[in-house]
């Protein structure tokens, strides 16, 4: 009666049910409803292996999963937030819970191929250089990104330019970027050195091992670009505490525009890319599929933008 089948129900009982439910504040049981009506209201959000590393710490997904809850919520559906380390405990999550719809994050090409073998769950990846023709995915020109950083760099005047990140083959995200950065040096007549390049964890700490690096082997780089802002903080702190003045002596550039950007000293200059309209992108597409039926096979790359504060210099 309390979801609208009443037609066997008397007026008196259904009169005296409402009465009990608004007296005792009734909240149907979620867990029993999905169980009896064989339905889930839960869409769940894969994020990428954390390297047994906090995931809440990075500012990129924090944007990204408010964005994903409040529209989730607002179709009267439940998060639930899973890091699945090997496509084995992906397999055991699928099963374990009764699931509307998943959305992954940074998945490998892999991860999205196993996936769609489950042609009946509505899916959206984010981040993800997949060519699967069936597989509904949100990102952004991460060539674009990097491109758009070296040739800001170079026509700032630098030339020796320094490159800072994961492993460029962890995924194709970041091979993209490093592509397009590498081609703009090149294009402008400064091939990326490889002595330039630092491979690390993209967080604060991997970017104080970067200035600490530079210092130490006292190389002559006047600007470098991280893949991520939270790096690029790091290699700022880290550069003022090896005694190297940001951005006087070292012009320092981000990927993301997070928030943090605007909070440091001297503000980042970086790569924006819209976090939370991603979040919504996929949203929205895994609910289209949801409402439909059908597997959405829609591929939305965002633009790229650059956002120049005062962390790099013109020399």
């Amino acid at each position: 009666m309390i979801y609208g089948k009443h037609s066997k129900v008397s007026e008196k009982t259904i009169e005296n049910i409402v009465y009990l439910v608004k007296k005792y504040n009734y909240v149907p049981n979620s867990a029993a409803r999905m169980l009896s009506s064989n339905t889930s209201n839960i869409v769940t959000v894969f994020l990428p292996e954390a390297d047994d590393e906090n995931i809440f710490r990075n500012p990129h997904h924090i944007t990204m999963l408010g964005a994903i809850e409040n529209d989730i919520r607002k179709h009267g559906y439940f998060l639930m937030i899973s890091s699945s380390i090997t496509l084995k405990d992906l397999d055991k999550n699928l099963h374990a819970w009764p699931m509307a719809g998943i959305i992954m994050l940074a998945p490998t090409p892999e991860e999205v191929k196993y996936m769609l073998k489950y042609p009946n769950l509505p899916k959206v990846f984010i981040d993800s250089h997949s060519t699967e023709k069936k597989a509904a995915i949100v990102g952004i020109d991460d060539y674009r990104g990097g491109y758009l950083a070296g040739r800001y760099l170079v026509n700032c005047g630098h030339k020796n330019i320094g490159y800072a990140s994961y492993h460029p083959d962890y995924n194709d995200i970041l091979q993209n970027r490093f592509n397009g950065f590498s081609d703009a040096l090149k294009d402008a007549g400064y091939p990326l050195k490889k002595e330039n390049i630092f491979l690390g964890l993209t967080d604060y700490e991997g970017g104080l091992d970067v200035a600490n690096q530079i210092a130490d082997n006292d190389l002559p780089i006047t600007a470098i670009f991280a893949t991520a802002d939270e790096m690029a903080i790091g290699i700022m702190e880290g550069a003022k505490l090896n005694g190297i003045d940001v951005p006087g002596q070292l012009s320092v550039m981000g990927f993301d525009n997070t928030p943090i950007c605007r909070y440091t000293t001297p503000k980042l200059t970086t790569i924006e890319q819209d976090i939370a309209k991603k979040g919504r992108l996929a949203a929205k597409l895994l609910f289209d599929q949801i409402k439909s039926g059908k597997v959405s096979h829609r591929t939305i790359n965002l633009p790229v933008r650059i956002v120049e504060r005062q962390s790099v210099v013109h020399i």
